[in-house]
């Protein structure tokens, strides 16, 4: 009894070493370590779990379900489901990541990311109505999730359910002001909601706020007033002869955003632009 102590403790120890060696980003040395636990005693679960997850990491999916199922022949719990289902998941075999995520959810059903990584399953087997109502249910448990917020603006969006994509990016938006991509995927949904006046306030607030554009808006402003001078006339003068021909004529409203860009004007370049591709529409 005292030495099966003493060994149970000298595993212990170096469980934890191991631990420390994948926490500290050395999988290599990690994963001797796990399999040197394991060929001392097979029956050890959580050095299967560990050496499975480190497996993960390295990119090492048959590897890894090897070692998750030998720990589940140890015994189960949602966790060791979960682990499975994203596995599958990862190597593009969705029916089989379901049913394991499907046996977590039932095990514990308020383990949300079981039923997130259920919506994704069913996104890429294009049943996007199963994918929908599993987004849902995970927006009921973290209202603030952003895989599930994203996912289902862009369902609804595909949907031309205008409006309640808005309303799911609006929330998006709330947890990061700086997410210009979801402010530009915003104006893309105004725009085609008919909403030309709000899409194109949208860039415009994006291209005060956006290093890019900052950056961009200094360098145009810092052009000499020289270079917008030619033998046709200064750029004032193109603006005036712009502005008469684009009642009838479509492109020169391009040729009158470009104008008023090199003019260091951004709000009025993005109106010209917007009233283009309006045209184009109709």
């Amino acid at each position: 009894m005292e030495k099966k102590r003493m060994i149970d403790s000298a595993l212990t120890e170096r469980m934890v070493h191991a631990q420390k060696l994948e926490k500290g980003g050395d999988y290599m040395t990690a994963v001797s370590e796990y399999k040197s636990i394991i060929a001392e005693n097979t029956h050890h679960r959580e050095a299967h779990l560990s050496l499975g997850y480190v497996y993960s990491l390295l990119g090492k999916y048959p590897e890894a379900l090897k070692c998750y199922e030998s720990a589940l022949k140890l015994g189960s719990d949602y966790l060791i489901f979960f682990n499975i289902g994203s596995i599958y998941y990862k190597t593009g075999d969705y029916k089989k990541s379901v049913i394991n995520l499907e046996r977590s959810r039932k095990i514990n059903g308020r383990f949300s990311l079981s039923t997130l990584v259920i919506g994704l399953c069913y996104s890429r087997m294009n049943n996007i109505r199963a994918a929908e109502e599993n987004f849902q249910k995970v927006l009921s448990m973290w209202p603030g999730n952003r895989v599930a917020l994203t996912a289902l603006s862009i369902i609804y969006f595909n949907q031309s359910n205008f409006d309640k994509s808005l309303e799911l990016v609006d929330r998006l938006i709330e947890l990061n002001q700086n997410n210009f991509k979801i402010r530009e995927f915003k104006s893309t949904i105004l725009f085609r909601a008919g909403r030309m006046v709000e899409s194109a306030a949208e860039i415009k607030n994006i291209s005060r706020v956006t290093d890019g554009c900052r950056l961009y808006n200094d360098f145009i402003k810092s052009v000499p007033v020289e270079v917008l001078t030619d033998r046709f006339g200064t750029i004032e003068e193109k603006i005036d002869i712009l502005h008469e021909k684009a009642e009838h004529d479509s492109s020169s409203l391009i040729s009158l955003s470009l104008c008023h860009l090199f003019k260091g004007e951004t709000d009025a370049a993005l109106d010209y632009l917007f009233e283009a591709r309006k045209r184009l529409l109709n």
